[in-house]
């Protein structure tokens, strides 16, 4: 004989349901994601204050790189002569070379002057640059640490929704034809499914009584907390309860022979 159809059923579903998307929302806003995000968000930041900054100095750095080439033409030259003058020269040749280099060391001494009046000029915008370099390398090692702490316990948690997801495909297959779309529909709605008045927690959402049938106390219960209820219990339900509660008041011990912790057990006892 097969089992009946419970709304512990579809209870048992939505746990399930409830406990893959707690998973799912943990994967973009745990804790370990909120603190990577915000890692990011600060290097981000510090990445496009420094494009801001470099930008405003383009003309410094066209003029640094300008005197830079200049430096290293310059030395290039003065390392040529230098060969040169290790070679035999007569004194005409050695007495041109001389003036050569003279003329090429005086102008890198010029250059090497305006190099550093030129950083001394860009001195604070560049300290800010060095500042917000250090500040990235400072962040690198904390991005990668949660980057791989991340990949783990999204492994981990992918493992449980996994895990979740066999259980809810073999609860599902002992479902009658057409309760998954029912259920799929009400959910879509913003129904839940609870056992407990007191596992709802806006005391404000209107509440149906199974078909089953509930304890007597239930509809009492609803009205302490002001609630909206709608009775949807079976007629036929409703009549077994009636003759239960009249031959109870007759004094009749009654025996009720029917599945354990079945609702209609439940609401008839």
């Amino acid at each position: 004989m097969n089992e009946p159809f419970l709304l512990s059923n579809l209870i048992e579903l939505q746990e399930l349901d409830n406990e893959i998307f707690k998973l799912i929302s943990e994967k973009s806003e745990g804790t370990t994601v909120k603190e990577l995000k915000t890692h990011e968000i600060e290097f981000k930041k510090l990445t496009s204050d420094k494009q801001n900054i470099e930008n405003e100095l383009q003309l410094y750095f066209d003029a640094k790189n300008h005197i830079e080439k200049s430096i290293s033409e310059s030395q290039l030259k003065i390392d040529t002569i230098n060969e040169k003058l290790n070679t035999n020269l007569d004194a005409s040749e050695l007495q041109n070379y001389n003036l050569q280099k003279q003329n090429f060391e005086k102008n890198l001494l010029d250059y090497e002057k305006s190099l550093n009046e030129l950083n001394e000029e860009n001195s604070d915008e560049l300290e800010r640059i060095n500042k917000i370099d250090e500040s990235l390398e400072s962040l690198k090692p904390t991005l990668l640490s949660l980057s791989k702490t991340l990949q783990n316990e999204w492994r981990d948690i992918d493992l449980k929704i996994g895990k979740y997801e066999e259980e809810k495909k073999l609860l599902l297959s002992s479902f009658p034809e057409g309760i998954i779309d029912l259920y799929d529909d009400l959910k879509s709605k913003g129904a839940i499914f609870v056992e407990e008045l007191e596992e709802i927690s806006d005391k404000t959402r209107p509440v149906i009584f199974s078909a089953h049938g509930v304890p007597k106390h239930v509809p009492i219960d609803a009205m302490k907390y002001n609630m909206e209820y709608v009775d949807a219990t079976c007629p036929l339900v409703s009549k077994v309860h009636r003759e239960a509660e009249n031959l109870n008041k007759q004094g009749f011990h009654l025996i009720l022979i029917g599945h354990k912790n079945h609702p209609e057990v439940i609401g008839t006892m």
